[in-house]
């Protein structure tokens, strides 16, 4: 027997628990494929680039002996604000510095097994030269 629909117990203030979604990367840029989407007439049109970012981690392994971790990263930032700094600037090798949320997309894939894609969605953004910004950080 299904059990009838019963709400969750109001939660007072005390007993609320914040959730965090939040990352932070900053690694070199790999590659970089821009769209732009009309939003109608009258409206300025968004850009999106899909950017794959690279990072490393360091660590000593059993014997000593440095291991690297190589990670990439999907990062979607879009352009949405008007900034100093546009999507298309981003290029192949840079230092990008990325703030944002963590998106998990489903889908499909061409044998039909369900698959999913963990990316993140850029909040703020800015491209570094070593430690020096040599961009302001955009925020969307």
């Amino acid at each position: 027997m299904v059990e009838p629909y019963r709400p969750m117990p109001a939660i007072s203030k005390e007993e609320k628990m914040e959730y965090i979604n939040k990352i932070e990367v900053q690694g070199t840029v790999g590659n970089v494929r821009t769209q732009e989407f009309d939003r109608g007439e009258g409206n300025p049109a968004s850009k999106v680039a899909h950017v794959s970012i690279v990072t490393n981690f360091v660590y000593k392994g059993h014997g000593g002996e440095a291991v690297i971790e190589t990670t990439w990263h999907n990062v979607d930032i879009w352009n949405r604000k008007s900034s100093d700094i546009d999507v298309d600037q981003i290029q192949k090798g840079q230092i990008l510095h990325v703030l944002g949320r963590v998106r998990i997309r489903k889908f499909l894939n061409e044998s039909g097994e369900a698959r999913d894609i963990y990316e993140i969605v850029a909040q703020s953004w800015s491209i570094v030269d070593g430690k020096e910004q040599i961009r302001p950080t955009q925020e969307i």
